[in-house]
């Protein structure tokens, strides 16, 4: 991963305990991948009808898995 995927859209994401959040209507998952000076910051943002509802920290997913469409 790296910052040129900031914006990336995301299929799902899994944690560690089998917990997953997948979009579905209103909802979508987006990478935020900022650099900061001295490091990265990796992010899926959940989006309510655009409105931004929670951050999901990287290093604590499981898994990402890669929507097919940046839409």
């Amino acid at each position: 991963m790296n910052t040129n995927m900031n914006g990336r859209m995301v299929k799902h994401i899994a944690f560690s305990n089998g917990e997953m959040i997948s979009p579905r209507e209103g909802i979508k998952l987006k990478l935020s991948a900022t650099h900061h000076g001295d490091h990265d910051e990796f992010w899926v943002v959940e989006f309510d009808n655009n409105k931004e509802v929670s951050r999901h920290n990287c290093k604590y997913l499981e898994t990402i898995t890669w929507s097919d469409t940046d839409v």
